[in-house]
């Protein structure tokens, strides 16, 4: 994948398309419901028998209970990964957006795309620092590997800045795949990273 030292701004505006099933809307509801609860039994329930988990082969429920032991789940960071809305490929239902809309010409790796409206790219890591520029749902650079409460970013602009980790994310962070199966809304893939 090519990494571009300048890009033109690429705008990435929110997509939701899960409305047009009424059936997967009501079940995605659901599910982000369980997580606002941390209902770990629906969670799981919602797991599909062969649910890939990772890339290193670990699928279905004792995998994401050996990955995610009881209160080691990002439980907000799923909450974050379900709101984002997605799009209806192949078959079945797949978000967040910024995965299924991330242009393809940009290294996943080293790109994100900020998921509000009027980010505000500050100087330092304050809330009360200068703002250099701002992001509308725009694709940027990663500068550093931190992912704390800001994150080190690159405008296309070439404005050098922080952010609110909260109001970005990477098209390898969480990603989920939903499909139905013999009737019944479930998630086939569920990942995070490479």
């Amino acid at each position: 994948m090519l990494v571009l030292a300048f890009w033109f701004a690429i705008t990435i505006p929110p997509v939701d398309e899960g409305s047009r099933d009424p059936s997967f809307a009501k079940f995605r509801a659901e599910l982000s419901a369980a997580f606002d609860r941390r209902d770990r039994p629906f969670v799981e329930s919602a797991l599909a028998q062969d649910a890939n988990l990772s890339f290193g082969g670990h699928t279905g429920v004792r995998a994401f209970r050996e990955m995610y032991p009881p209160g080691k789940e990002p439980w907000a960071k799923w909450r974050r990964m379900i709101s984002l809305g997605g799009r209806w490929r192949r078959g079945g239902f797949e978000g967040p957006y910024v995965f299924t809309d991330f242009p393809r010409e940009l290294d996943e790796f080293s790109f994100g795309v900020s998921i509000d409206e009027r980010v505000s790219v500050r100087l330092t890591p304050s809330p009360l620092a200068d703002v250099v520029d701002f992001l509308n749902w725009e694709t940027f650079e990663y500068l550093d590997n931190l992912r704390g409460e800001w994150t080190l970013v690159r405008t296309p602009r070439n404005r050098e800045g922080y952010v609110r980790s909260e109001s970005v994310w990477s098209p390898i962070d969480f990603r989920i795949r939903f499909e139905k199966r013999n009737g019944v809304w479930k998630i086939a893939f569920w990942l995070q990273g490479d």
